[in-house]
């Protein structure tokens, strides 16, 4: 016990001899700082923004939090995160895709057995896209409805069928949720930026930790011996630096030397979606609140829309608030936002006729025209793989990497802060600091 002590108390002495820099303060690099900071390291986080979160973002309209940004955890059980919203006393509700109004291209529900000629055909994309491994799934010896659900989403979304790399599930198929999303995705309903302040409220007052927002980093020259940051308002130097910046982001900053040729090739095989949210406030709903789900089809568009009727999960203190999700292409949101607005009224009037009312407020994200952000989470196109996840986390250098599109469960807030934690070991290994 003594020896162990003394080891424990000796790592931390000499942790506390180094300097970090940790860019960027979303939950990956924020987690990233909290175990930093725990380990005895002196850390020094800078963030382009005037907030910290990144792309967990809740803003509290007229007393209820609401979620710009990341609005699920996926598969509470056995997540690394439930025990964080347990302690962060930040509850959540299950959602379920089975919960579900589909509406015709008249604004009719649609029966669910009338959809078996569609069902067939995504079916047989999804045996084609999968080269023999569909079979090898166990879970999806049957189509379930549930399972079509999912892939009708992926038609409304628009997106591809990708390749996959494991073979125990059809978690690799990115059928835009995983396998162990389908049933388990859970509603955060009274904040998720708890998280990401509970953890940094654990370590601000540790002494070793300096905040800086508003500091935008352009350029990280690992010059051997010290790795030195620059930003608008001067360099700041370090032992190492763990860059936590979003994917596309990347290419914003001048790394010197240039980031490996991998890394470049990983960057460019990756996508960034496109997602946004048009949030509509009414004072009284008229939809039926027991769904959780509805998704009418919108002829301005062409494709169907997914509204998640927030009302049933939110604690509102009056009125209702419906979520209306934009899988879109950049062209199509180039709009202003009374235009969104009016489309997404026009949408539901073609359901609900005359009982729409005009919404009390609206609120519409444009994450990917945030220089800082340029879009909701990365995706794996049809050219990607798992591979340039990891390739991207790897350390190159001096200098460590984080972030979602840097974690084998990309595009998900555990994603997000698991990378956070492994960002923190490699600097332990690089400093031989155990």
């Amino acid at each position: 016990m003594t020896n162990e002590n003394s080891h424990v108390h000796s790592s931390i002495y000499s942790a506390k001899s180094f300097s970090i820099i940790v860019v960027g303060a979303g939950l990956s690099g924020i987690t990233a700082a909290h175990e930093l900071v725990s380990r005895g390291f002196s850390v020094t986080l800078l963030e382009a923004q005037s907030r910290i979160g990144g792309r967990i973002d809740t803003s509290l309209i007229e007393g209820t939090p609401i979620e710009l940004g990341c609005q699920y955890i996926h598969g509470p059980g056995g997540n690394p995160l439930t025990p964080l919203l347990k302690k962060f006393h930040i509850d959540f509700k299950p959602i379920s895709i089975t919960n579900m109004i589909i509406y015709d291209t008249e604004g009719k529900p649609i029966n669910f057995e009338s959809l078996s000629a569609f069902r067939e055909a995504v079916e047989s994309r999804l045996k084609g896209s999968s080269k023999k491994r569909f079979s090898e799934a166990s879970e999806f010896k049957e189509f379930t409805p549930e399972v079509f659900l999912h892939a009708f989403r992926e038609q409304i979304h628009q997106k591809s069928v990708y390749t996959p790399e494991r073979k125990d599930s059809l978690q690799s198929y990115k059928l835009g949720l995983t396998l162990d999303h389908l049933g388990g995705n859970h509603v955060i309903i009274n904040g998720y930026s708890k998280l990401p302040e509970g953890l940094l409220k654990e370590v601000k007052n540790s002494g070793l930790l300096e905040i800086h927002l508003d500091h935008e980093v352009t350029a990280i020259k690992d010059e051997g011996h010290r790795v030195v940051v620059t930003t608008p308002h001067g360099k700041f130097d370090a032992n190492v630096v763990v860059c936590t910046v979003p994917l596309k982001v990347l290419k914003a900053i001048h790394f010197n030397p240039p980031l490996s040729a991998r890394k470049q090739e990983a960057i460019e095989n990756l996508g960034m979606a496109i997602h946004e949210k048009i949030l509509l406030h009414f004072d009284e709903p008229f939809w039926p609140n027991d769904v959780h789900y509805l998704l009418p089809y919108d002829p301005e568009t062409g494709f169907w829309r997914e509204i998640i009727n927030l009302h049933h999960f939110i604690k509102e203190k009056s009125g209702g608030t419906l979520l209306i999700s934009s899988y879109a292409e950049r062209t199509e949101l180039e709009v202003s936002d009374n235009k969104l607005v009016e489309s997404a009224l026009n949408m539901l009037i073609r359901i609900f006729g005359n009982k729409v009312s005009k919404p009390k407020w609206s609120k519409i994200t444009r994450w990917y025209k945030d220089p800082f952000v340029q879009g909701a989470y990365s995706y794996h196109t049809e050219k990607s793989s798992l591979r340039d996840n990891e390739d991207l986390s790897e350390p190159q250098g001096k200098i460590c990497f984080a972030g979602e599109h840097t974690s084998q469960f990309p595009s998900s807030v555990d994603g997000a802060y698991l990378s956070g934690i492994k960002a923190a070991k490699d600097v332990s290994k690089i400093l031989n600091i155990f």
